[in-house]
């Protein structure tokens, strides 16, 4: 989670294995689904994947609503809506289990920002080179000095 970039300093190994939900565990588990559906909305979108976009939106909705408050998220139903994105979009089951649904979706966004920036040094290669400066004149001479005698 942490090369992410989506986990505080505040998410800790007891959040990822315990059944608790933490409101540091559940910003985390709502930016994540945030950011897996955005790589599937941005370079991605043109890509031939196993899922879209459109199909993410439902169980990312389900996380969000899952991670909006501690009432919200008791009874395992934040460890459920991870679980069913991460079977939407890696079409495995991960189970019931938080851990397993955390591996498969941090994997899933690892993989689609590498796609994001593969596609990305491709499109900067195929665009035309910056067009070269126009030759400019040279500088002026300096003016002789009444000094120098090789002026």
């Amino acid at each position: 989670l942490e090369a992410t970039r989506l986990a505080s300093g505040d998410v800790t190994v007891f959040d990822c294995y315990s059944k608790d939900v933490r409101e540091a565990f559940r910003t985390c588990a709502a930016a994540l689904a945030d950011a897996l559906h955005k790589a599937y909305t941005g370079t991605a979108a043109n890509m031939v994947l196993p899922v879209t976009a459109q199909q993410l939106a439902e169980p990312v909705a389900a996380v969000k609503e899952a991670a909006s408050s501690q009432r919200s998220a008791q009874l395992e139903r934040l460890d459920k809506a991870l679980c069913q994105l991460a079977k939407a979009v890696a079409g495995v089951s991960a189970g019931n289990s938080r851990v397993e649904a955390l591996e498969v979706l941090v994997g899933q966004l690892q993989a689609m920002r590498l796609l994001e920036y593969a596609e990305a040094q491709k499109q900067a290669k195929k665009a035309p080179a910056a067009q070269p400066q126009q030759d400019k004149a040279p500088p002026p001479k300096p003016h002789p000095s009444p000094e120098d005698p090789l002026a």
